[in-house]
């Protein structure tokens, strides 16, 4: 089973129900029945939780949905790998990307894969060769 690299923003694309990507409802379907194989950094429950709640204040969700999704993204049983934190550091000086986008990036290298993201900078820097 191939592995993919997914970062908050893919996540989120898929569980907000006002957020319409195909791309990502396949990818996290495929993951669910078990054709692919998504893996993360650890910081990605963080920042999708975070996220929810900033989707609350924002009046996007209610709190109990935010709660709900929180659930349906546990239950994805998405691998969490530890973050790099030097290579994503190095990387972040290298391309001019927060920390939290490089770790997405260094474990797609170090896994030799796809990082999906919804993030067009990130998007262009993770296809560029190593």
């Amino acid at each position: 089973m191939v592995n993919i690299v997914i970062d908050a923003s893919f996540l989120l694309a898929y569980l907000l129900p006002d957020e319409k990507y195909p791309e990502a409802d396949k990818a996290i379907l495929s993951h669910i029945a078990e054709e692919v194989h998504c893996i993360a950094p650890s910081l990605l429950k963080f920042e999708v939780a975070n996220a929810l709640y900033v989707a609350v204040l924002r009046k996007r969700i209610s709190p109990p949905l935010a709660q709900k999704l929180i659930k349906h993204m546990l239950d994805l049983c998405i691998e969490e790998y530890p973050i790099q934190f030097l290579d994503a550091l190095q990387v972040s000086f290298k391309h001019h990307l927060s920390v939290y986008d490089a770790s997405y990036l260094v474990l797609a290298r170090k896994h030799r894969t796809t990082l999906l993201t919804m993030d067009k900078e990130l998007k262009k820097v993770s296809q560029e060769k190593l």
